[in-house]
């Protein structure tokens, strides 16, 4: 079972769960919908103090410093060693669904983990045209997703420890809110918060 736990969400999607106007159905889109304008403007916070002349600075840097050259896209708080690691927001911001701010054949290896699953198609197929625009010739790529088959034999199996533990890592790492069944946590998993996700459920809400 699933337990809805409204203790670690923002305060704007508090209100929205605490109002006795809304239905669930547009509780759960408008707190949805918070979520993606504050990660958005988060990103754009990101891109704007870190995202010209900083990033382009600390590329060189490590580009100048290191003789293999490794890549960390969306590392979040995995930083790993000897690799220049990035992510969607902070000191180093890198949209991995735009062009990659490297020149071509100047990379060794590119790692990214649990990202690309929340990609339109178009843009995955475009990242993956930058890797192998920036990786040398015999550079490597590697690609980590989920597995759906191990996630939905976790949330429909009867191991609660095992539920309660994707439902900690989900809120912490995805919407910081709740979810209501295990199609919920395998919808999340694959598509997360892109803006082409919420302009495909609005709509249906108001069918």
């Amino acid at each position: 079972m699933i337990v809805r736990d409204n203790s670690s969400i923002s305060l704007p999607q508090r209100l929205i769960w605490q109002s006795r106007f809304l239905d669930n159905e547009t509780k759960e889109i408008l707190s949805r919908l918070v979520r993606y304008v504050a990660v958005r403007l988060r990103e754009k916070r990101s891109q704007l103090i870190y995202g010209h002349v900083v990033r382009r600075r600390n590329i060189n840097n490590y580009i100048n410093s290191h003789t293999v050259k490794k890549l960390h896209f969306c590392a979040g708080a995995l930083r790993l060693e000897s690799f220049l690691n990035s992510d969607m927001l902070g000191h180093l911001p890198i949209n991995i669904g735009g062009s990659l701010p490297f020149n071509n054949e100047e990379i060794d290896l590119i790692y990214t983990s649990h990202v690309v699953e929340h990609l339109p198609k178009e843009d995955f197929k475009y990242f993956l045209g930058e890797c192998l625009r920036i990786l040398k010739k015999g550079g490597i790529i590697l690609i980590a997703v989920p597995s759906i088959e191990k996630l939905a034999a976790i949330l429909y199996g009867k191991d609660q420890s095992k539920i309660n533990m994707l439902q900690s890592h989900f809120r912490a790492h995805f919407m910081e809110e709740d979810f209501f069944s295990p199609s919920e946590y395998l919808n999340l998993a694959m598509r997360g918060f892109d803006h082409k996700y919420l302009s495909w459920i609005i709509p249906q809400a108001n069918a």
